[in-house]
């Protein structure tokens, strides 16, 4: 009888684009509940920042998901995933001089709730070619809620690299 797979556990780093264009990054961990090929839930965490190039404004955030993974027989993969998390978001603000000129002022920040929404592909290199690699890409929506202002939100790019644990078996002692 041939032992079950263990199930996965992956460490990641990904681009993380707030509105695709305000570049960040993502470090995440996550590890499959349930997994029967070629079926797997999981649950991950991640934490990271991204800011604006623009404005020099920026967030720091962690944030929790679930999804679901369906991985075909060449190493292609299809996943979707929903997440819950914090965000602060620091903006910088600027004050007016009397000779007209600006000056920076006080940075203003802002704490939110961040639901987001993903949906990728990508490609796991384990499948064919036993190198314990992922590269992903995800698009969705990223949302933020407080208290004093309207809900807003909106696109989220990730793309990335995946180390996958547990493939590599101990040598044994002779």
């Amino acid at each position: 009888a041939q032992a079950p797979e263990p199930k996965p556990r992956r460490m990641s780093l990904a681009y993380f684009g707030d509105n695709v264009v305000n570049p960040g990054v993502r470090l995440g961990y996550e590890l499959a509940l349930w997994y029967r090929q070629p079926h797997e839930l999981l649950i991950g965490a991640n934490v990271g920042g991204y800011g604006s190039v623009a404005t020099g404004d920026y967030a720091l955030f962690i944030y929790g998901e679930g999804g679901y993974r369906l991985t075909t027989r060449v190493g292609l993969f299809f996943e979707a995933r929903i997440g819950l998390g914090y965000s602060s978001y620091t903006k910088h603000t600027f004050d007016v001089q009397p000779d007209g000129s600006l000056a920076p002022g006080p940075n203003a920040s802002a704490n939110y709730l961040m639901p987001l929404a993903l949906g990728g592909a990508g490609y796991d290199f384990y499948k064919r070619l036993k190198v314990p690699l992922n590269v992903f890409a995800q698009v969705g929506g990223l949302g933020r809620y407080t208290q004093n202002e309207p809900f807003s939100g909106g696109l989220l790019f990730t793309a990335g690299l995946a180390y996958l644990f547990g493939t590599t078996k101990p040598k044994m002692a002779e």
